[in-house]
């Protein structure tokens, strides 16, 4: 609600400051026509000028919102550069008859448009008119750019403090105390009854805790990188787990073409452990699978009893580094059995 207000508040003053440029434009071209016309008569002058006003400032209301209307008619439409063109005509055809009901007024009586046309003083207050409604329109349609220019700048300044915010909670989070207690525990048991497999578990964290460290800087890896990681980290899960935790990967497109933010993958499986409980009969099944240009992570969903304390970071942070990376969003599903995080990659251009 408050962005929205905020985007209204920017939008409202492109309409005062073309009305009250037009306030004045509208003395000065009522002052010339009185020129030319020799108008002597004070009351007939302030009753023209007051008409001009009045007249220019419906012609500003009009074109605004007609503008706003196309724009949103057709923005997201296939038919997108036709928005202003469209949007220019039917405000040039409004105003030629916003301007002929103004001349029928001001001189109160009815003519047929065709003879007006004939009528040289009507085709030049006609053409001087029409030509303020072109002025118009290229003004709230500059005012309206600069406005938008105005708005991404805000935006991605606000973006740019948050990721930085965002990147180092996401690296404080992947030094987890809790995870390095256990795996030196696992690694304990493992160096007094398995050397060969305490061995490689050592150098699979030591990988992984490399790799978390190397990335701290870093706003987007490759694919295959970050499934490298994945490997390392989640084979000290299963040393940890062994058979109640199973980890299934369908990668159909070249993983080194596509990025995405560090550590992404990672905080999924973290979160999925987090918050699920795993037997050997009912074991924690986790896949992977590309679609298009993006990446699917998926869990069989069995909570765990008791409520497990969230930091609040999760899902949330990696909704943030997407939006500030990618432009794009996440999309998550759950139903009663699963839970589906959808990742948007990014194309490498490398």
């Amino acid at each position: 609600m408050m962005e929205s207000t905020e985007i209204l508040h920017k939008k409202l003053p492109v309409l005062r400051t073309v009305i009250i440029l037009m306030f004045f434009v509208s003395f000065v071209f009522q002052s010339i026509i009185s020129y030319i016309d020799r108008e002597t008569d004070f009351l007939n002058y302030l009753k023209d000028t007051i008409i001009t006003v009045v007249v220019e400032t419906i012609f500003c209301i009009v074109i605004y919102y007609l503008i706003e209307l196309s724009n949103s008619l057709l923005e997201k439409s296939k038919w997108m550069w036709l928005r202003y063109p469209i949007g220019f005509m039917v405000a040039f055809v409004a105003c030629f008859y916003i301007l002929y009901a103004a001349f029928l007024f001001q001189n109160r009586a009815w003519y047929p448009l065709s003879k007006l046309m004939t009528s040289g003083r009507f085709r030049m207050h006609l053409s001087i008119n029409m030509m303020a409604v072109i002025f118009i329109y290229a003004i709230i349609i500059i005012l309206n750019f600069y406005q938008l220019i105005i708005e991404k700048s805000s935006f991605a300044e606000k973006l740019q403090k948050e990721f930085a915010q965002v990147r180092l909670q996401a690296l404080k989070s992947q030094v987890n105390p809790h995870f390095l207690f256990n795996s030196l525990s696992v690694l304990s048991s493992l160096v007094r009854t398995d050397a060969e497999s305490s061995e490689k578990f050592i150098v699979q964290l030591a990988k992984a805790y490399r790799y978390i460290l190397d990335q701290k800087d870093t706003e987007l890896v490759s694919l295959k990188e970050e499934l490298d990681f994945l490997d390392a980290y989640f084979y000290l899960l299963q040393i940890r787990f062994k058979d109640k935790i199973t980890l299934k990967k369908n990668i159909s497109v070249i993983a080194e073409e596509y990025c995405l933010p560090p550590l992404s993958l990672q905080m999924l499986v973290e979160n999925v452990v987090k918050h699920n409980k795993m037997s050997a009969s009912k074991p924690l099944i986790i896949q992977l699978k590309t679609i298009d240009d993006s990446i699917e992570v998926t869990n069989n969903i069995n909570l765990r009893d008791d409520n497990v304390l969230s930091t609040g970071i999760g899902l949330e942070n990696i909704k943030k580094r997407i939006a500030y990376l990618t432009h794009k969003e996440i999309s998550i599903l759950k139903t009663g059995t699963s839970f589906t995080v959808n990742i948007p990659l990014v194309k490498n251009k490398i």
